[in-house]
């Protein structure tokens, strides 16, 4: 189940759009009913539910491990090495190239510290336990670069 929201969740991804997990939602969706499914099951509306979670990246208790799994998994990148965290943060700028530089500054800077808000950054015990000191050391050494008008 986890292996079919992880495979959807970013299908329809445009960095213009701020309905990429809708979207991909819906491909689902659609992908169901061509496939024969026209009124999802209890297991398809579960990965529809975790696709669209990946949007906000919380999740309650009643959504169980393999929500929390694929939450994990797609926030793991911001836990990578500072030289890998840094080639994110570049190939992010690059597909938000058609944002002005000083715009990009700012905005990023906004989303990375609405992620250190967020009391974890990770669902699982085992992710925090491994991942979370060091994403929150990324995201804070990017805002002060970005603060610096530069990326890491």
């Amino acid at each position: 189940t986890v292996d079919v929201a992880t495979l959807f969740h970013d299908a329809v991804y445009d960095p213009t759009s701020s309905t990429n997990e809708e979207d991909s939602a819906e491909l689902f969706r659609a992908f169901c009913a061509e496939v024969g499914a026209p009124q999802l099951t209890a297991r398809e509306a579960w990965i529809r539910e975790a696709i669209l979670l990946t949007k906000s990246h919380r999740a309650g208790e009643s959504h169980g491990r393999d929500v929390g799994v694929l939450l994990d998994a797609d926030m793991a990148v911001l836990a990578r090495p500072p030289a890998a965290y840094a080639a994110y943060a570049h190939q992010i700028r690059r597909e938000y190239s058609h944002v002005p530089w000083d715009v990009y500054c700012t905005k990023r800077a906004e989303v990375l510290a609405g992620m250190l808000k967020a009391e974890p950054i990770f669902a699982l015990d085992a992710s925090r336990a491994a991942l979370e000191g060091p994403a929150r050391r990324n995201l804070t050494h990017e805002i002060a670069c970005l603060g610096d008008g530069r990326l890491p």
